[in-house]
């Protein structure tokens, strides 16, 4: 499974995995629109910006990594990286964008005139500043382009905070919480048994589970998703210094000892991912819903016509959407 995740909105949402209709749509008069919900859209220039910080990003890596002509490569079967960044990055991204921007007016969600002009000059100032003369050409574009980007982009940012508020997101220093455990497996109910009375007559955990286990690695940090109901049950009831009555699982044999009921470090990462977690579901039900009543179209011509390999001095210097997290 090919996972998803947006680069330059990963302060808005850890994973974006969308879906809708997707016909070939042109707007009618002015510049063309690459991409529409029915409620608003996003130019082919606007999505081109889009596209230049993807381009720059990859290549300050891949280039090196793979070569000049990466971006012709495959990365899965009948796949080149270009189709691969275009569909699974900037698309998924420029529909988030899309979608974000859309909803503000229904939540009561607008920039104030402060941020508006703060990001008028992060623009003028990237523009002018960090863009060299290919990379203008690449998006075909003048410095008002990139602000009404990053003005989305920053409404974007309010609308997700707004979003995240409507879910169940806390997260209980409990659900969160990892332990580091030592582990003794063996396959002999009669061993295991051997060994707890010998702990428990003051031999060493540490040094019996090196010289008995059937596993290598003694020690674990482990969180409530990493175990079944059973074990997970009786490591996380477990105090410091604590060490367990013999557990049977799937034909082995199993004794813990918590040597730290609460690792501060890794807990607080846990709590992280499971917010992330729930925040993608709160967006998921909430873009389903939006896409069974709204449309989206696509022009083809342009998402087919988008080249990312084109050769010139790009070089990945500072993203544009880096001010937006200060």
């Amino acid at each position: 499974m090919r996972r998803r995740l947006s680069i330059l909105c990963f302060f808005l949402i850890a994973v974006l995995t969308l879906s809708g209709c997707r016909t070939e749509w042109v707007w009618s008069f002015g510049e063309k629109v690459a991409l529409t919900n029915g409620r608003t859209g996003l130019t082919e220039n606007e999505i081109r910006v889009i596209a230049l910080e993807y381009k720059c990003l990859f290549e300050s890596y891949y280039k090196e990594l793979l070569g000049e002509q990466f971006w012709d490569r495959e990365v899965f079967e009948g796949e080149t990286y270009e189709d691969y960044i275009k569909s699974e990055y900037i698309l998924e991204e420029a529909r988030a964008l899309l979608y974000l921007n859309s909803v503000s007016d229904e939540r009561n969600v607008s920039l104030t005139d402060s941020e508006r002009e703060k990001i008028r000059t992060e623009a003028r100032a990237y523009y002018d500043g960090y863009l060299t003369d290919d990379e203008k050409k690449f998006i075909r574009s003048d410095r008002d382009t990139l602000e009404q980007v990053l003005l989305k982009y920053a409404l974007a940012s309010k609308v997700v905070s707004d979003l995240v508020k409507d879910g169940k997101l806390e997260v209980s220093d409990e659900e969160s919480r990892v332990s580091d455990v030592m582990v003794i497996r063996v396959v002999s109910r009669e061993l295991a048994d051997e060994l707890s009375d010998r702990i428990r007559n003051g031999e060493n955990f540490a040094t019996l589970a090196s010289v008995y286990s059937e596993d290598p690695e003694i020690e674990y940090s482990v969180s409530r998703s990493d175990l079944n109901d059973a074990i997970r049950d009786v490591i996380f009831a477990l105090k410091d210094g604590e060490i367990s009555h013999v557990i049977e699982y799937e034909g082995n044999y199993y004794l813990f000892r918590n040597v730290n009921s609460y690792n501060v470090l890794l807990s607080n990462k846990e709590k992280t991912n499971l917010l992330a977690a729930r925040r993608y579901e709160n967006w998921n039900t909430l873009y389903e819903a939006f896409m069974k009543e709204h449309e989206e179209k696509i022009q083809l011509s342009f998402w087919h016509a988008l080249r990312l390999n084109e050769p010139g001095d790009y070089t990945y210097r500072k993203s544009l959407f880096s001010c937006l997290s200060e």
